[in-house]
């Protein structure tokens, strides 16, 4: 099962502009990127100042800066001169005494000693649609398995190869506005189509070159994909998030700033059989990049809790803020960096404990649900006791306070929020995968919808 904390393999061939969109090689691994998108289209985004979804209007009313606001929140919301709201959190959150959110897993799916589809060797993605069936992609054994609400197995979708219905590695999920559910499949250089009964709809080309793990995509009403992948502007190895139609043509594509990447080498072979394995350094930051379920983009650098929502063709719509408190690298940690690295190392890899930097990342994942909000897992020091805590960012961009899981939550494959849920995986201690699923409960009024959200706040 792959792990979060490693870093992909990247092997990158020269650019090329005779491929608009060059074919996923069939004998790539799943640890490669190959990808070479048409120069004209790439638009660099400076680092100081991202892009941001056009198609999100933001218009906070003074009452949300605090002062005269029934929660006295803290904070203050600036609009800038080019539209960008900023919104400047303080430490502590919205959320008054029995306020707060409590979260608490209502269904296990999963064991180490069942055979069938109970059990995961790699979950490549978790999905749930309107009935709260829950889908599970199960990357190692090439299929999608579908449990109801109550955990029972309901079906087995598809099987290794490459007929109609059929996957090569499929490494993520989508649902479409009509409510078919996209299949990402590189390894058949598609995406398939099924209804919600599993049955297979089409097949649409996936004419990326390329991929990444974890897979982010969504699908538009007007069948337009929504990749986050890379791009080689200039022939520099950039992330970057794709807007494309299957059928071809231009891509619309917002290329990230460039972040230094710091990771331990090895090159082995000689001649013309030379390998390069590559891994990241642990506890190093980095970008992340997700998908708003309503359209957005989201971006934040990990050294910092600064998230900014953009689009492809838009200004900064929404920037967010909240100071963090560095959580020092312990003894300990570079103790249990060494030994999860041992794999590295016994290939002839040379680990620098001296490498790694003082201070863990501000966060170690977040995503966006289908209200707005944003779920944040904090860095946090060792010995607070067990569990998994998470912030919780309302769609106005005010930290609302931070919710707690008894339990454990996989950052891999990233886990949804939907329809007051929380589905992912959770691993026990013996790397045994469980999808879960962790009902939110709110402390009153609607579920995502705060009863004093500002007014102006419109989302299509």
């Amino acid at each position: 099962m792959a792990r979060a904390g490693h870093a992909p393999q990247i092997r990158a061939p020269p650019p090329s502009d005779r491929q608009l969109f060059p074919r996923f090689p069939a004998a790539a691994t799943a640890s490669q990127v190959i990808v070479t998108m048409p120069r004209p289209s790439l638009r660099p985004v400076p680092r100081s100042r991202p892009l941001a979804a056009g198609c999100v209007l933001l218009l906070l009313c003074g009452a949300c800066s605090g002062g005269d606001a029934p929660d006295a929140w803290a904070g203050s919301v600036d609009t800038l001169a080019s539209g960008t709201v900023v919104v400047r959190n303080p430490e502590t959150g919205v959320w008054k005494e029995g306020e707060g959110w409590t979260l608490e897993e209502t269904l296990r799916i999963g064991s180490a000693d069942e055979v069938g589809p109970e059990l995961f060797g790699s979950v490549a993605a978790v999905e749930v649609d309107a009935l709260g069936r829950i889908w599970v992609l199960e990357r190692h054994a090439k299929e999608l398995r579908v449990f109801g609400a109550d955990g029972a197995h309901v079906r087995t979708i598809g099987r290794e190869g490459a007929g109609p219905g059929e996957f090569r590695d499929p490494i993520g999920l989508a649902w479409a506005p009509d409510g078919t559910l996209w299949v990402a499949d590189p390894g058949n250089a598609r995406y398939t189509v099924l209804d919600t009964a599993g049955a297979l709809r089409t097949t649409h080309p996936r004419p990326i070159g390329g991929y990444s793990i974890p897979w982010k995509g969504r699908v538009d009403a007007d069948g337009r994909v929504t990749e986050v992948a890379f791009a080689q502007p200039r022939g520099e190895f950039r992330t970057a998030v794709l807007r494309f139609r299957p059928a071809g043509g231009t891509a619309d594509t917002l290329v990230m700033p460039p972040e230094r990447s710091e990771q331990f080498e090895l090159t082995s072979g000689s001649g013309g059989r030379m390998s390069r394995t590559m891994v990241g350094v642990p506890f190093t930051a980095g970008l992340d990049v997700r998908l708003d379920p309503r359209g957005g983009v989201w971006t934040a650098f990990s050294d910092r809790t600064v998230f900014h929502l953009q689009e492809i063709d838009g200004d900064t719509a929404l920037v967010v803020e909240r100071p963090h408190r560095p959580v020092p690298v312990t003894d300990a940690d570079r103790a249990q960096a060494l030994k999860d690295l041992e794999w590295f190392t016994r290939q002839g890899g040379r680990v620098d404990l001296g490498r790694l930097p003082a201070h863990k990342p501000a966060f170690t994942f977040f995503v966006a649900d289908d209200e707005g909000n944003l779920w944040v897992r904090p860095q946090t020091p060792g010995g607070e006791g067990e569990g998994t805590p998470l912030d919780v960012y309302g769609a106005d961009g005010r930290y609302l306070g931070r919710a707690h899981l008894a339990g454990g939550l996989d950052r891999y494959p990233p886990p949804v929020v939907r329809n007051g849920a929380i589905y992912g995986v959770a691993s026990d201690e013996m790397e045994v995968a469980y999808v879960v699923r962790i009902t939110i409960h709110r402390a009153g009024g609607k579920p995502g919808v705060r009863r004093d959200r500002p007014a102006g706040v419109r989302v299509p």
